[in-house]
């Protein structure tokens, strides 16, 4: 008798699983960012105590504060920082959706945003744009909280049920974060939902910003 048909001696039985239509979001190290982190700095200790105001996206955010002006990276004092994220943009277009992209890249609208302790930011996405990103200024990988992406799971027509599960994969987890540190720009497609949950500390500093074609 031929032991090997045997059920306890058969190769074990392997099911194919795969990952169609990946999400990128790319990672970006500023390789100049202490300098670049001295010059917001500077720009931001230079503003009139009016210009620091309550973000006037409050119906989705809590204890965060809009540093200056829309359009922030418009302001030639900030104009090094506008060139890194514009490089930074351009590699992660590159290796991901290959967009033909403006020259040079269209930056629609940006802010410079501080998290005050406790701080909140719900989870939303932009629309009539291609990418978003995020610069983090300022952030303590311990005292501020780390941005979350959410899978979409609410289709209008046919949205994803959540059932029990007895175990988490990268195909039901319902909200998931890269890693990332300070000095890094985060950047993603803009119909992906994100925020953060209940910052720990404050002095949390972004550039968030949005791009079109």
């Amino acid at each position: 008798m031929n032991e090997n048909i045997l059920s306890d001696k058969l190769p074990e039985v392997k099911i194919p699983t795969y990952g169609l239509f990946p999400t990128p979001i790319s990672v970006y190290t500023a390789y100049n960012h202490k300098q670049l982190k001295e010059e917001i700095t500077t720009f931001i200790s230079m503003m009139n105590p009016d210009d620091v105001k309550q973000s006037p996206r409050s119906d989705i955010n809590l204890n965060v504060m809009q540093l200056g002006e829309d359009n922030i990276l418009d302001k030639p004092e900030l104009s090094n920082v506008k060139a890194e994220i514009l490089q930074a943009v351009d590699k992660a277009n590159e290796q991901s959706y290959a967009y033909t992209l403006s020259d040079p890249i269209n930056i629609t609208d940006s802010v410079i945003e501080l998290g005050n302790k406790d701080a909140i930011y719900l989870p939303h996405e932009q629309s009539n744009c291609l990418y978003s990103g995020c610069y983090f200024v300022n952030y303590d990988e311990i005292k501020h909280s780390p941005l979350k992406f959410r899978r979409a799971i609410a289709s209008p027509h046919y949205p994803i049920i959540q059932y029990p599960n007895n175990a988490l994969t990268p195909f039901n987890c319902l909200d998931q974060n890269v890693p990332y540190k300070e000095g890094d720009i985060v950047i993603f497609p803009s119909n992906l939902s994100r925020g953060y949950e209940a910052n720990i500390d404050g002095n949390r500093i972004t550039i968030s910003f949005n791009v079109s074609i």
